[in-house]
């Protein structure tokens, strides 16, 4: 891990910036400090929690979220510019992973809003439509395949070296 990569481009470009290409150096580098991030907004919402302030624990868990989606995507963004491949094959994943559990989802919120005494103990009324169950089969095989083709990429940013010379997204910043 190298901590001058924070010094030299500065932070804001580090958590945010989304061109150029980033080795494996700076992917883990991004990794320790948004867990050391994470303990600090962790630290300071308990704090606050058990100083009985409200309202203000809710705005740091916003600001720790922005930080881990946005920051997130970035260092993945420029990782996989290093990999000579676009942030689009990560949205295309997550975006075929939702799809694929969207109508499973349709499926399940009219078996509910159609069985009003389901969740008061007495049970179902209206039994359960077939069509409900293979609507989760489907949205369990496209989560898995997409979950196992983002972990692939996690696996890929985490550990392979990228491609050297120019690519399209830039020169090889370890040159």
């Amino acid at each position: 891990m190298n901590f001058d990569i924070i010094r030299e481009q500065g932070l804001f470009r580090f958590l945010f910036g989304f061109g150029g290409r980033a080795p494996r150096s700076e992917f883990w580098t991004y990794v320790v400090v948004s867990i050391l991030i994470g303990f600090a907004f962790g630290f300071a919402q308990g704090f606050l929690i058990a100083m009985g302030v409200h309202g203000i624990p809710g705005l740091i868990a916003f600001a720790h979220f922005v930080f881990t989606v946005w920051g997130g995507l970035a260092i993945q963004s420029r990782r996989l510019h290093d990999l000579d491949h676009s942030l689009w094959i990560l949205v295309a994943t997550m975006g075929f992973t939702i799809a694929m559990c969207m109508p499973f989802l349709f499926v399940l919120a009219d078996y509910i809003a159609s069985n009003p005494r389901l969740f008061s103990g007495a049970g179902p009324v209206v039994p359960e439509p077939p069509q409900l169950r293979t609507t989760a089969y489907l949205a369990c095989l496209g989560g898995v395949t997409g979950g196992l083709f983002w972990l692939w990429l996690q696996i890929k940013m985490a550990f392979f070296r990228g491609t050297d010379g120019i690519n399209r997204f830039g020169r090889n910043p370890l040159n």
